[in-house]
């Protein structure tokens, strides 16, 4: 398994549009061994793009990108290099 590790929205935008139904999966890195699941679908031509799933409380979000940003650590994640997201073998 390889990963990626999307330093910017575009980037995230980039993955997305290049895996299957736009929709990828990953986790962020928090204090420790501590991961927060995602998964992040990315539907272009949307008032609402971005489909955030949050693994951890089992919800689905609807998010523009300035909202993505400001949902919960994802802004800080990004500028850190803490958000990993997965890459099918494949594509590598």
């Amino acid at each position: 398994m390889n990963w990626a590790k999307p330093r910017s929205i575009e980037e995230l935008k980039a993955l997305c549009l290049d895996a299957e139904g736009c929709r990828i999966e990953g986790f962020i890195q928090l204090m420790g061994a501590a991961r927060s699941s995602k998964q992040f679908t990315y539907r272009q031509n949307e008032r609402k793009p971005w489909e955030v799933f949050e693994g951890i409380c089992d919800a689905y979000v609807e998010l523009t990108d300035e909202e993505l940003l400001d949902h919960g650590v994802l802004s800080r994640a990004l500028e850190r290099g803490a958000l990993f997201i997965e890459i099918p073998d494949e594509e590598v």
